[in-house]
């Protein structure tokens, strides 16, 4: 079970590195948008991480190499925070989020007096 947790850890660990690469790359790329919530993930995973590190038990060694890891992740999203001050203040928007689009959204109204593919005269008497 402790190997399974190390893992973990060690993959959310990975995850925040992954996600500051595309923050960056993002900033560098001027795309301010997808870089605030790459570096809004990290975030997440770093503090997900640092919770895991507080309750498994690893060598001490596994302990010390996570630590160090963690505390360059968050010395380079605190680096990001100075750049971009606002970065982890805003909260991603939910519509921003991964979310399925509304299929209802993707049907175009009906056209008027059409109902089911068969023509409805209008109501109105404007002949």
């Amino acid at each position: 079970m402790a190997d399974r947790r190390a893992e973990l850890l060690k993959s959310d660990i990975d995850l925040g590195f992954t996600f500051v690469a595309v923050a960056l790359t993002s900033y560098t790329a001027g795309n301010q948008d997808r870089a605030r919530r790459a570096a809004k993930y990290a975030q997440r995973k770093l503090h997900a991480a640092q919770k895991e590190l507080a309750k498994i038990e690893v060598g001490r060694e596994q302990r010390r190499i996570a630590a160090d890891r963690l505390k360059n992740l968050e010395e380079v999203l605190t680096t990001i925070e100075a750049r971009d001050p606002g970065v982890f203040s805003s909260r991603l928007a939910p519509e921003r989020a991964v979310q399925p689009e509304d299929p209802s959204a993707a049907i175009p109204p009906r056209p008027q007096g059409q109902t089911n593919g068969r023509f409805v005269p209008s109501s109105s008497d404007d002949e």
